[in-house]
């Protein structure tokens, strides 16, 4: 995922990157935790994780 080419900004880039650390953390597949964080989906369908 980039930070920089994120389709809602760079905040939304970083975001998303914490968003997917977060997940792996917490064990929790991305796509599921996409399901309730928005900017995570945005860069997974953009960058098709």
């Amino acid at each position: 995922m980039g930070i920089l080419s994120h389709p809602s900004g760079v905040k939304a880039g970083v975001r998303s990157m914490r968003q997917g650390w977060e997940a792996a953390v917490k064990g929790v597949s991305i796509s599921t935790y996409s399901k309730e964080h928005k900017e995570l989906k945005e860069a997974i369908e953009r960058f098709d994780v």
